[in-house]
């Protein structure tokens, strides 16, 4: 740091670096009862030095910037049953709208990883018997005593935003030819200050804290909250130094440099703290992943690349004399075995790769290379072809390796909140992974394995409470007409940090997953309903979560529910909801449930009553209304209630009678009367050519029509060809603008065939012209230079008429 601060105006700033000075020694004298060591919070070189500073200055009291009321935790957090990744989840309820009208909730974490220096403070000071102690406030206390209203929405407790907003970084990075702050910082306080003695190691980090804070106003540290914190700090630095001979503080370096003058000041500035209760602002401790630690990934106080500086600080601790070298190394084999599963590589990539990142360290004058020069490295002998991330294997493993996909875990007996503990004893049971944070996918058999309907539940609960723990793919489907269930699922998981913050704001709501999931889904219940949709979705969770208990309370809200609700649709989706649940427990449980059967008759009249309403519906309910009248010809083909069925297929008639009626439930209507043998093929095509051979707005009609009867009837295409005859016949004879107009309803009536049926169909039109299936399917087509030039001599023919006056001619009856 030195050479930045001998130049041309080295005379003009004598006087400044002369009080610098002075500041560093107050702050850092061994022999004093006292030392302030400034980190960058997750520096590894900041931890190796810390090391050395607590066994040269034996302090009684290390005390240390993080929530004073989480001290609780610091015994669990040092425990060997805590590995790292993990952090310090922050919470603060404001239940008294202190921060704004809508008394939100609010978090925060406080990560710590192996190289964390507080986390090396806290288990040096365990292992020696020193006094620890946080000295911060609390995160409620953060958020109501910050004027900045933004500062209630970052979620990390530690702040290194002076690092990078001071202009002085951006000189520094300019002067030092690197490409910014992360390889600035990596050069000058990791690589460097790892060959540096400690006191001259915290002599630079001191000036570079001094000058970024110089160079950030003051009333920008106000209105972040830095003052009242330093403040709050001073006074608990100097309360300890009452009791203790000698006293370690650590805390970021911005903080360090006003310390300071807090500390040896005679008397403190006034200042209040705005208190919470301590109720209202919980802590505890969860696992923490490296991916969520990555600066790349949000986290603004993080290093860039973690886990290689983890797998540096492993170095260090085995008194490696090149540890940042020995890394680079590591991940360069590791990577290349990653890659060779996709791109050949050979081992003189490798030795290329490793010669180019310690070349490129020597020609930047680092004393060892780093992650920025092993990335070069890998960019250099690894690439083949263009340098894209995204597409380069080799690229995308490095990226991935640095980072570092494990996760953390923690002391059992730390003490969270059960509705956690029960997740993990179910992740367990179920032999779910919580150790790493990659995606997994899990298929179920939910039909023969009774471990796989518990493990399907659970998913669905966790899906309830909205952690994101899970995704579901594919599985139960109740848009097949009777609500089939497929039998098996297929589920997406991933545990991150996320997964437990939901769960410990979910704690309130019960003990265990099941008994939170049933508590909202009372809750959700007991709010007021306007149709009976909404209701039956909440009978629909409950049973995919397998919540039977709430099954008779929902049905009583429902059978009031129907029978006001005047919503075909919404009853129509009642209906289809609460066959999805007679079908589960009848293919799954084998229970039987009476009311349920009760309310499934209940609705069906309501359909059967609200489905003359629709008949006239507007265009955009008609796919919606033809799915409801699928899902009544369905359900009657099992049951035995001829009654209901007749009066169906009356329904039924009455659209196919009536010439107003809209045209898609016409097509449906006529489908299920041809299906039920109530009209024969020939009446359903006498409905289908007086559209055809109508108005041009009867021909826009007929695709609509064809959509709804082959949402039902597709088959009939398979046994008899006039409907294909007719619609091609048609076709033909009908002009572009007016064919453009037809086509997407046509498209959508032939989305109900499977490609295989597809191309029966393809086979029997080729015959209207004498032509195989697949000549029409798969034979030549224009290709886009012959529309191309198609589109030119029409352009040009175009022009020549309009030139001769032909068009014009014929415009003015000429």
């Amino acid at each position: 740091m030195d050479r930045l601060l001998r130049g041309e105006k080295q005379p003009e700033i004598k006087e400044e670096i002369k009080k610098i000075d002075e500041l560093f020694k107050k702050s850092y004298d061994l022999s004093s009862n006292f030392i302030l060591f400034p980190v960058r919070h997750h520096s590894p070189v900041c931890s190796f030095h810390l090391e050395k500073v607590i066994e040269e200055y034996q302090p009684e009291a290390i005390l240390i910037e993080g929530p004073k009321n989480a001290g609780h935790l610091i015994e669990y957090a040092v425990s060997d049953k805590t590995k790292t990744p993990f952090c310090i989840y922050l919470s603060y309820d404001d239940k008294l709208g202190k921060i704004t009208e809508e008394k939100g909730k609010y978090r925060a974490f406080y990560p710590f990883l192996d190289y964390s220096p507080e986390l090396t403070a806290l288990r040096k000071g365990a292992e020696k018997g020193i006094y620890c102690e946080f000295i911060d406030l609390s995160y409620g206390e953060k958020l109501l005593n910050t004027p900045n209203p933004e500062q209630k929405n970052v979620e990390n407790y530690e702040d290194d935003r002076v690092f990078l907003q001071s202009s002085y970084y951006k000189m520094l990075v300019e002067k030092m030819g690197c490409k910014n702050f992360n390889e600035l910082w990596e050069m000058l306080f990791e690589i460097e200050g790892f060959h540096t003695e400690t006191e001259n190691f915290l002599k630079s980090l001191f000036y570079y804290c001094y000058y970024s804070r110089e160079n950030t106003p003051h009333d920008e540290l106000i209105y972040q909250g830095d003052i009242i914190r330093e403040y709050y700090m001073a006074e608990n630095i100097r309360e300890a130094m009452k009791k203790y001979k000698k006293v370690l503080v650590v805390t970021g370096g911005i903080h360090t440099i006003e310390l300071v003058n807090l500390i040896t000041a005679e008397k403190l500035p006034s200042f209040k703290i705005e208190n919470i209760k301590e109720e209202d602002s919980p802590s505890y401790l969860m696992p923490y992943s490296f991916e969520e630690s990555d600066r790349n990934s949000g986290y603004e106080s993080g290093m860039v690349f973690p886990f290689f500086y983890q797998k540096v600080w492993e170095n260090i601790n085995k008194n490696r004399k090149r540890p940042f070298e020995e890394s680079v190394l590591r991940f360069i084999i590791n990577t290349a075995g990653a890659v060779r599963k996709k791109q050949p590589l050979s081992i003189s990539d490798e030795m290329q790769s490793y010669y180019m990142a310690r070349g490129l360290g020597e020609l930047r004058e680092k004393k060892e290379c780093g992650v920025f020069e092993l990335i070069d490295g890998v960019k250099a002998s690894f690439v083949k072809g263009e340098i894209n991330s995204y597409h380069q294997p080799a690229l995308k493993n490095l990226y991935r390796l640095l980072t570092g996909m494990e996760m953390g875990s923690i002391d059992p007996d730390c003490g969270v909140p059960p509705l956690v503990n029960d997740f993990f004893v179910k992740c367990k049971k179920f032999k779910i992974s919580t150790t790493v944070s990659m995606k997994k996918e899990t298929k179920l058999d939910i039909f023969n394995n009774e471990s796989h309907r518990e493990k399907s539940r659970f998913f669905h609960q966790m899906n309830f409470l909205k952690t994101d723990f899970c995704n579901y793919l594919k599985g139960q489907d109740s848009n097949t007409g009777k609500g089939r269930i497929l039998l098996r699922e297929t589920w997406e998981y991933r545990f991150f940090p996320g997964v437990q913050v939901a769960l410990i704001t979910n704690s309130a709501y019960g003990g265990t997953v099941e008994e939170a999931c049933l508590s909202l889904i009372i809750k959700g219940i007991s709010a007021e309903h306007s149709n009976a949709r909404e209701l039956s979705e909440k009978l629909l969770q409950a049973n995919r979560m397998g919540l039977n208990s709430v099954y008779g309370i929902i049905f009583e809200k429902l059978i009031d529910i129907i029978g006001n609700d005047m919503d075909f649709l919404s009853v129509s989706d009642c209906f289809k909801n609460l066959c999805e649940v007679k079908t589960y427990n009848a293919s799954f449980t084998g229970i039987d449930i009476p009311l349920l059967d009760k309310v499934i008759e209940l609705n069906l009249n309501r359909m059967l009553t609200l489905i003359y309403t629709v008949i006239s519906s507007k265009k955009e309910d008609e796919d919606n209304i033809c799915d409801g009248i699928k899902l009544l010809y369905t359900y009657f083909i099992d049951s035995q209630n001829r009654e209901d069925e007749e009066a169906f297929i009356q329904s039924m008639f009455s659209i196919y009678e009536d010439n107003s009626a809209n045209t898609a439930l016409s097509g449906a209507g006529s489908a299920v009367l041809f299906k039920k043998g109530r009209i024969s093929l020939e009446e359903a095509m006498v409905k289908f050519n007086s559209y055809l051979n109508g108005s041009d707005i009867s021909k826009k009609m007929s695709a609509s029509f064809l959509k709804g009867f082959f949402k039902i009837a597709k088959d009939i295409v398979f046994v008899d060809d006039r409907m294909l005859h007719s619609l091609d016949e048609i076709l033909k004879e009908t002009d572009g603008d007016l064919f453009l107009e037809i086509l997407p309803d046509l498209r959508y009536a032939f989305t109900y065939f499977l490609p295989f049926e597809t191309d029966k169909i393809a086979k029997q039109v080729s015959s209207f012209y004498n032509m195989s299936g697949e000549e029409l399917l798969y034979g030549d087509v224009f290709d886009q230079k012959q529309m191309e030039r198609a589109a030119d001599i029409d352009r040009y023919c175009s022009e020549k008429l309009d030139e001769w006056l032909l068009i014009k001619g014929e415009e003015n009856g000429r």
